[in-house]
């Protein structure tokens, strides 16, 4: 397992003791989430560097973000045609 640089050994271990613990459909929701999570940071980022762009500009702008350049020009493309 990859130690976090922020993070303590101790409190790692009870960390990963705690998800030992979890039933699979509990680990499934934590992930869930912190999927979730992530998405609305990486929004709220692009909001703030982009204040005037379209919903359909953030949209691809996050989609860019979270999957990078090349599947977010897929997902850009395939949301245009949609709306063009």
């Amino acid at each position: 397992m990859i130690r976090s640089g922020d993070t303590s050994a101790a409190a790692e271990a009870r960390q990963l003791e705690a998800w030992q613990q979890m039933t699979p459909e509990e680990r499934l929701r934590v992930a869930a989430d912190m999927s979730d999570a992530v998405r609305r940071l990486v929004e709220a980022g692009v909001r703030s560097r982009h204040p005037n762009a379209t919903a359909s500009e953030l949209q691809a702008l996050v989609a860019e973000a979270l999957l990078g350049p090349e599947l977010g020009a897929v997902v850009r493309h395939r949301h245009e045609g949609r709306i063009g």
